[in-house]
């Protein structure tokens, strides 16, 4: 049983449902022959997970941060109690990793971390390129980042830019507009050399075109490395 625990946002939960799903599908191809071949999946959707974050709420000792973590230990403990691996569809939750560890106790590897999966696919340069870009909240992109790699630094007009996007779709869900607005983020950032964008905030991937090959998009990466694991020998 696979879970994925979603609500930051709701649309990020569904989206990362539906990779899984069509990557199965990918990789069995003519033998998914009906319903009964789908993985067994279960969603929590967290409302209290959700966002949008400033950096100030998961500062260490804060009230906001201390509140996320009730949230997510008590969907941890639901997933732990439910599922044999689970992920999470946030980012910037991820600030938490060393938390849901210790919480899994031993069965750490029942944890399938969105950050891993991503740094595992980023070019072998990636790690201190300057050609790769996190693009996410503030708590993604500051000092106390979960991914923790050199990158490229975003001006603060991109900056502003890519955080009223993010607002957006979390606010009216994908549109349009929000659409356009990311894909010219994606040329301004292209244009001055930047090779590879991490799409390091769930609703990004809402409102990338797919078919960009300068895009990682790490929630692609995490319904891989969740599958993976399932089809892991059990223990390992």
């Amino acid at each position: 049983m696979i879970g994925i625990i979603g609500g930051s946002g709701p649309e990020a939960g569904v989206d990362l449902f539906t990779k899984v799903l069509a990557e199965h599908r990918r990789r069995i191809g003519d033998c998914y022959t009906g319903d009964r071949d789908a993985p067994d999946m279960i969603l929590f959707n967290v409302s209290a997970l959700g966002g949008p974050r400033t950096e100030a709420d998961v500062e260490p000792g804060s009230p906001a941060r201390a509140a996320s973590w009730r949230a997510l230990e008590g969907a941890v403990k639901n997933a732990l109690a439910s599922c044999d691996i689970f992920g999470i569809a946030c980012n910037t939750l991820h600030v938490f990793a060393r938390e849901v560890a210790a919480l899994c106790g031993d069965r750490k590897s029942a944890f399938v971390s969105i950050v891993d999966a991503t740094i595992d696919r980023l070019p072998p340069s990636g790690g201190g390129a300057p050609g790769v870009a996190i693009l996410g909240g503030p708590a993604t992109t500051g000092p106390n980042s979960p991914y923790r790699v050199a990158t490229a630094p975003l001006a603060e007009t991109e900056r502003e830019r890519l955080q009223k996007i993010i607002w957006d779709v979390k606010r009216t869900g994908p549109s349009a507009a929000s659409r356009a607005a990311f894909a010219g983020l994606v040329e301004t950032l292209r244009g001055r050399g930047i090779e590879t964008l991490v799409l390091a905030c769930t609703e990004l991937p809402l409102v990338a075109d797919p078919g960009a090959t300068a895009l990682l998009d790490p929630t692609m990466a995490l319904a891989a490395a969740l599958l993976d694991a399932a089809a892991a020998p059990a223990g390992s």
